[in-house]
């Protein structure tokens, strides 16, 4: 009988020895997937605030863009203007001013 208690406490140390190795690797399994959880909810959450990031991005470009089209019909407004005034300065000082005839009473 002595014989067999020194393989059976070899057993049971061995088969302890697996219980407690199979317990912390599934420890190590539940916290690597709650660590992968915890990534994932922080990815959403970035992923959520680019999107908003973006959005607040893309509407001011819009926007800069609608009043670079408002400023450029302005300056193509001011253009036509200048070009006008330019050809009455010419017309009025380098051609000299129109001279119309008087009309007398009898006409």
């Amino acid at each position: 009988m002595f014989e067999l208690i020194g393989p059976a406490v070899t057993l049971f140390l061995a088969g302890v020895g697996a219980i407690i190795w199979l317990v912390r690797l599934e420890g190590r399994i539940n916290s690597n997937k709650q660590a992968l959880a915890e990534q994932a909810k922080d990815l959403e959450n970035l992923t959520a605030s680019m999107r908003i990031e973006l959005a607040t991005i893309k509407a001011r470009a819009e926007a800069d863009a609608a009043a670079h089209s408002e400023t450029t019909l302005a300056l193509v407004r001011v253009q036509e203007q200048l070009k006008y005034l330019t050809s009455l300065f010419e017309r009025h000082f380098v051609e000299g001013p129109v001279k119309r005839p008087r009309r007398t009473v009898d006409e």
